[in-house]
This record gives structure tokens, sequence and C-alpha cells, in this order.
């Protein structure tokens, strides 16, 4: 294993060593998704943000201005749907505060000068929570469910009262560190065991990680027209896949649960009529939950479905810019660097990760660290 602090090789000298040492200790703390006293009140990201921002260095260049003002905009139409909605929703101040102001978080970036040294911080923290996920999964003999780990709730939750963020939270964080480890760092055996972690968790995240992470593969085998590599990779899968089905018993509730959408299709039905009802300023701050007609799971499980129902479309449209890389990125970052930016931006399909701040903070270092992913020989 590598020193703590990794310093870039263009980068050196007593500030550099300073840099890399703040940015090591702000990504491990990344790395600790704990609310107090509940979520969305994140300490220790907020923290985080803020002993940062004294670091903040205004960008000179066009692109920087232009996401700055996308930010103040930002904050601005979401303090005005507030305001408008507070006619029709009993709104909590802090909440609009919170969910207003969150988007100070897209200026993180400006703050962090060795942004390597901080995604390594964050899988070293991540590498620590999957030791003690696998340990307590072996102490507590989870096995003994079968697949029905992954199907029965009360199986799934094995681990909630003893992980933060519990399941799909951290099991995305174990995911995006897998992903690191496997193409930045160059860990396999470190990201092995994040994925077992991830997988541990019962979550299907891990699964979006690891597809793309093949695709990905696949693709740069393709462009490098290595088919002999791809054929005993094709053989090898369809092999092990016809020895699961005939030799194991798959439980038919493990496979529904897979596929499972009903929860998601409720959700998103009324989300989406939410969203229609104001398309341009939202409905302001409110909980998808019984205080605005709904009775299903109190969360909007997509990011992008958050933004529209709450701050309208003009909001959702500069969200979706402020997310993208910066257009060098992907050339420069290549496959590699779309696969982990993809897993990001599909997931929060299906979950609320990019209203996580420690989430937000980790992808928009990310997506300005395209050049970590340079290696003289692409793949993974």
């Amino acid at each position: 294993m590598s020193s703590a602090i990794d310093i870039t090789a263009d980068r050196t000298g007593p500030l550099a060593v300073a840099d890399a040492q703040f940015a090591w200790r702000v990504g491990f703390l990344l790395g600790l998704p704990f609310a107090v006293p509940a979520p969305p009140l994140y300490l220790i990201g907020f923290a985080c943000f803020l002993f940062s921002l004294p670091r903040f260095k205004l960008r000179l260049h066009s692109s920087g201005n232009w996401r700055e003002l996308g930010i103040i905009t930002l904050i601005i139409i979401a303090l005005l749907s507030n305001l408008a909605a507070l006619s029709r929703y009993n709104i909590d101040l802090m909440r609009i505060i919170t969910t207003s102001f969150f988007f100070l978080l897209f200026i993180f970036p400006s703050c962090i000068a060795d942004k390597r040294s901080l995604l390594l911080g964050f899988c070293q923290v991540m590498l620590v929570w999957a030791a003690l996920i696998i340990l307590m999964a072996i102490n507590l003999r989870i096995w003994d469910y079968g697949l029905l780990l992954f199907s029965v709730p009360n199986f799934r939750l094995w681990g909630a009262e003893i992980f933060p963020d519990w399941p799909n939270y951290m099991a995305f964080m174990l995911s995006f560190a897998f992903l690191l480890n496997a193409i930045v760092f160059g860990r396999p055996w470190q990201a092995g065991l994040l994925f077992f972690a991830a997988l541990l968790t019962t979550s299907r995240t891990p699964l979006i990680a690891l597809g793309l992470l093949l695709t990905a593969w696949v693709i740069f085998q393709l462009m490098n027209l290595r088919l002999g590599k791809l054929m005993a990779f094709g053989c090898t899968l369809i092999v092990s896949l016809l020895i699961l089905l005939i030799e194991v018993d798959i439980d038919p509730l493990f496979l529904e649960r897979l596929m499972i959408i009903d929860d998601r299709d409720d959700i998103y039905s009324f989300a989406l009529g939410l969203f229609q009802q104001s398309l341009w300023i939202g409905h302001g701050s409110v909980l998808l939950d019984e205080s605005i007609g709904f009775n299903g799971h109190p969360s909007f499980h997509n990011s992008y479905l958050d933004i529209a129902v709450r701050h309208g479309l003009p909001a959702l449209l500069i969200f979706l810019l402020l997310l993208a890389p910066p257009r060098a990125g992907w050339h420069v970052g290549g496959l590699n660097f779309a696969a982990v930016v993809l897993f990001v931006l599909v997931g929060s399909m299906f979950q609320n990760f990019l209203k996580h701040p420690h989430i937000l903070m980790l992808y928009v270092v990310l997506i300005e660290s395209s050049s970590l992913f340079r290696k003289p020989r692409r793949g993974i």
C-alpha cells in the first residue's frame, strides 16, 4: 500500500505537501457519512466544505466564471421557488436555507488544490468500512439467510443499526471507491474487497459499477481489436452463467428483487405529476410524503426529479449543466473516466445520490480530475 499522502508529480515544495495533507484529510472525512441527528444534517460533510472555503481560488478563465454564475442563478431560483411555495405548503425555514444554499457545494473543487490526494483519502477510509462490513457479516453469519438476504427487507437491513447510510448510500460510496481503486490507483485487491463489501449491503448499486467497468473494458478491446481477449472473456462468462443456472437453485424472490421497480413507479408517477403542475418554478422544498398527499416511501429516489419538483425546469437544466465535466474532460480521461462519471449520473436516476453532500462534493472533484485517468496504456 502506498503512503497516505500522494502528491502529483508536477507540484513540489512545502505548499504542495500542505495541500496534499489537507486534501487527504478532507477526503477521509468525506467517507464518514454521519448525520446528526438525522439526514440531511451531514455535519461532517458541511464542516469539510466550510473548512475548505478559505482555500477557495476564484477562476479567471471563462468556464470557471460561467459555472459560478450558474451556481448563483441556481441558488436564486431555489430561493424564489421556496418563497412562492410558502403560501401553499408549510415549509420549514431551515429546509429552505439548506436546500437553496446546498448548491454552493459546486464550488468545492476550487477549494481543493490536490484532488488526487482527496480521492485517495476517501478510498482509504472506504477500505476501513469494507473490512468492518465483511467482519460484521461474518460475525452475524448473514450467509445463513442464503439468497433471501437480498429479497427479504428485514434481512437486507442487517447492517442498518451498525453502519451509517445503510444500505444504498453506503453501497454507492463503496462502489465509487471500487472504481477509483480499479482504475485510478491500480489496486485490484483493494478494489475486489470494496466490491465484495458493496455486494453485502444487498444494494444493486455495485452491479451498475461493475457493468460500466466491464462495458468500458469491452469497448477498449474492440477499439484495439483484441478479439482473443474478448472471446476468452465471453466464453468464461457464458460457461459461468450456465453452471450457475444448472447447478444452483436460485430463489425466485431473489430474481424478483433484482428486477422489482414497482416502488419506483409509484414515486416517479406522483413526482412527475407534481412537476407538471408547476413546471417553471416548482413546489419549493417540499418533502415527498403525506404533507403533499403521497403515502409511499418518503423519498424521491431520483436526484433529477428532486430538483425538478422542488425548483422547476430551469433549475434542472442549470443543475445538469453544472454536473457536466469540462469539455476536455471526456477526451483527457477517456473510457475509464466516462465509466465513473456515468456511474454517478446513472445511479442518481434511481437514488437521490446527488443531493447527498458527501457524494456531490466527491463528484464535483471527480469531474475536474480527468487527468488522473490518463495513462500511457488506456484500459482497465
